[in-house]
């Protein structure tokens, strides 16, 4: 309807930075109107062109029908990986939950490693953080059961990067995958979480008949005790 279209344009107009729509001044009418591999043209130019703001414009991307051009918004929040944690706006991830569950392969692939990217622990305990792990990490426990080896392996990572110990469980639970990497990616996160519900999962890898994963198993046996001994921090009553 002309409504939606409009509320469409609207939405547009706010997430562009000033900057871009200065340089294009046929945006965004110009992103609406275009087909698929026009669409997808625009969103690799707001991810070289727009850096940190490129954020907004391509998380409305990942509302578009073609998953060629959710691929092409994804890409732009991941090669914008290291910005992506700056962006601590609480409504924002609801535009990636959906590609998390997503049918396209790409797509998901893609939107784990964002998600492991955004949501990653930072040392801060606010709204954001707590709030992308309530939401993220269900999602990225349940890629973990996914018939592609990239979504599990990626998924892995990310529940490591994001260092939530509620994910030990489920980490531990895929950690026989039949594929190595996932095994070895399995055995990094939990080293990463630190949890002790890891160590028996470690432990059994210590014999797996993949060298590498021998190795992954060896490591995360040490951080995984380092972070046990560690002592834990207290803090005085007041």
């Amino acid at each position: 309807s002309k409504a939606a279209a409009a509320l469409h344009l609207i939405a547009w107009e706010g997430a562009l930075p000033k900057s871009f729509r200065e340089k294009y001044p046929e945006t965004p009418g110009a992103i609406v109107s275009a087909d698929e591999p026009n669409r997808v043209a625009w969103a690799q130019r707001i991810s070289r062109e727009c850096g940190k703001d490129a954020v907004r414009p391509s998380l409305l991307l990942l509302q578009d029908a073609s998953p060629l051009v959710r691929a092409a918004a994804l890409m732009a929040l991941c090669n914008g990986a290291e910005v992506l944690c700056e962006h601590r706006d609480v409504e924002l991830l609801a535009g990636l939950e959906p590609a998390l569950l997503g049918d396209d392969l790409k797509v998901r692939v893609l939107a784990v490693k964002a998600a492991g990217a955004w949501a990653r622990k930072t040392g801060a305990d606010d709204e954001f953080a707590r709030e992308s792990r309530r939401r993220l990490v269900p999602l990225l426990i349940e890629a973990l059961d996914a018939e592609g080896e990239d979504i599990r392996s990626s998924a892995a990572q990310a529940l490591g990067r994001i260092g939530d110990a509620a994910a030990v469980p489920g980490l531990a639970a895929v950690s026989e995958d039949a594929k190595a990497q996932v095994r070895i990616m399995v055995l990094g996160a939990l080293a990463e979480i630190g949890d002790p519900r890891g160590v028996e999962a470690v432990a059994r890898r210590l014999t797996d008949g993949n060298p590498d994963a021998v190795r992954a198993a060896l490591d995360a046996c040490r951080r995984l005790l380092a972070a046990i001994s560690r002592p834990k921090r207290v803090f005085p009553l007041k």
